[in-house]
């Protein structure tokens, strides 16, 4: 069952406010965010992006910053987020990360199958 393009949007829009308030708690603790960042092995770059709300933080390593940001980041007003809701951020995550490890597993295979063809020619 396919989710419509207004439905993703909505979830975007409602992922990346909670991005944005999780940011400002945890500049109210006063995080240092190159501290952060490297304690958590994110490039700086990435972090202020997400920080800056400059990218949706749909993908890649602005994805992973952006979830542990949420994941962290006690947010006020906001009821504390349980372990199922942890789980399934990680979910998402290990999703994402699964289906771009399973794309370049298909590229891989689909250069080896031309290389080996133009060998054999």
């Amino acid at each position: 069952m396919s989710v419509s393009r207004e439905v993703k949007g909505r979830r975007r829009e409602a992922l990346r406010e909670r991005t944005r308030r999780a940011v400002a708690a945890l500049e109210r603790q006063g995080v240092c965010w190159s501290d952060w960042a490297r304690e958590r092995g994110f490039a700086l770059h990435a972090v202020k992006d997400v920080v800056r709300d400059r990218n949706p933080a749909t993908r890649g390593e602005l994805f992973q910053v952006a979830t542990r940001i949420r994941m962290e980041a006690p947010v006020a007003g906001e009821r504390p987020r349980g372990p199922m809701e942890r789980i399934r951020d990680l979910e998402l995550l290990a999703d994402r990360l699964d289906s771009r490890l399973g794309k370049a597993e298909s590229e891989l295979a689909a250069l080896k199958a031309a290389v080996l063809h133009e060998e054999a020619s």
